[in-house]
């Protein structure tokens, strides 16, 4: 039986947020399991990491005319978003759940 969209989505959240929990923990980070979340102005951004590097993730495709908002907010920021599709724009990048699984 396949999951509801808005339960799959959940699961792929909880997925990610799992992997960058190890991805800390490995690195020895105090408190691995705080992954804060950013929203302002009717955006949000699923995790915060360290030096302006930020996660979302998506349950579908996605292109990079969705992130243009993101350069304004964030002129030195970073931002992998998780997804179906792949992209690579100037500062927004799109891996799918295998890449960003396998480090990329």
């Amino acid at each position: 039986m396949a999951l509801p969209p808005d339960r799959h989505a959940v699961w792929l959240e909880w997925l990610v947020a799992q992997e960058l929990h190890r991805r800390k923990a490995l690195r020895g980070d105090p408190e691995p399991e705080r992954l804060p979340f950013w929203q302002r102005g009717g955006h949000e951004l699923d995790f915060v990491g360290a030096d302006e590097d930020f996660v979302e993730v998506k349950r579908g495709p996605t292109s990079p005319l969705e992130f243009a908002w993101f350069s304004r907010a964030f002129p030195k920021g970073r931002l992998t978003v998780v997804s179906a599709s792949r992209f690579q724009a100037e500062r927004v990048r799109s891996v799918t759940m295998e890449d960003f699984l396998q480090g990329a």
